[in-house]
């Protein structure tokens, strides 16, 4: 797919029966296409819905350049690369579910198209760039010095690997991330919105989630995962899909 900053990969798991909105998946600071596995396949079959997922400019089989993370992300991405999948596959209404700072795209996307987005979902919500985050990202560059993790994430990402890290790395360490957050702008919010957050997160705190949940207008649910790190739908994918049927059933 052609995109002013390269070639997008996606993948679809078509529902041709499906008469709901899409769901599109936003992928986390290292994550690819191929590193939700068999998700998308069991979330497809769960829920009823055609799932959409696709590779960041310059991560995964895109094309592309991996640059800095923007303080203006949450908008970017809805702006940039939204309405060229919209276009594609020829969709008007969907719902978002984002993974880790992946969460941020989907919210972003959530407030841009408000009377679009039927629903969102972020899983290990990144709310704030505090210390228990950067003491996270410090422990992760200390264990990638290590040669198996680099070769594990160009399993993933190819040549693009080193990028994809520094970019990660050098974005939310900066002082420009100091005081970042997304919680006034999810605030915002008009659509339900469901929060998983595992109460074993390496990088966010379950503050961050319980905090967005308050600070959220619109219908919502809150569900925290007992002994679970930092990606449920590896962990619990049984369980994750489960709960993220239950909240769409009765959505369109």
């Amino acid at each position: 797919m052609s995109h002013p900053q390269g070639e997008l990969y996606t993948k679809y798991w078509y529902n041709a029966a499906s008469e709901f909105a899409p769901l599109i998946l936003f992928h986390e600071s290292l994550g690819s296409v191929q590193q939700w596995k068999q998700f998308p396949e069991q979330l497809a079959y769960a829920t009823g819905r055609s799932i959409i997922a696709y590779d960041r400019i310059g991560f995964g089989q895109s094309t592309g350049q991996t640059g800095l993370v923007q303080p203006d992300f949450v908008r970017l991405e809805a702006r940039q690369t939204l309405p060229i999948l919209r276009q594609y596959f020829n969709m008007q209404q969907f719902v978002v579910f984002g993974h880790s700072i992946g969460g941020g795209y989907a919210a972003g996307c959530a407030l841009e198209y408000p009377e679009d987005c039927h629903a969102l979902i972020i899983e290990s919500i990144l709310a704030h760039a505090d210390e228990h985050m950067r003491a996270g990202i410090r422990q992760a560059q200390v264990a990638f010095q290590n040669p198996k993790w680099m070769q594990r994430l160009a399993l993933y990402h190819a040549d693009k690997a080193e990028s994809v890290l520094n970019a990660w790395i050098n974005s939310w360490l900066s002082p420009r991330f100091e005081h970042w957050s997304i919680e006034h702008e999810i605030a915002q919010l008009s659509c339900p919105t469901m929060i998983i957050h595992p109460e074993n997160d390496e990088y966010g705190r379950v503050d961050q989630a319980e905090r967005i949940v308050k600070a959220l207008k619109a219908k919502n649910e809150l569900h925290l995962i007992a002994q679970c790190g930092h990606v449920p739908h590896h962990e619990y994918p049984e369980l994750i899909v489960n709960k993220m049927a239950a909240f769409l059933e009765h959505i369109a």
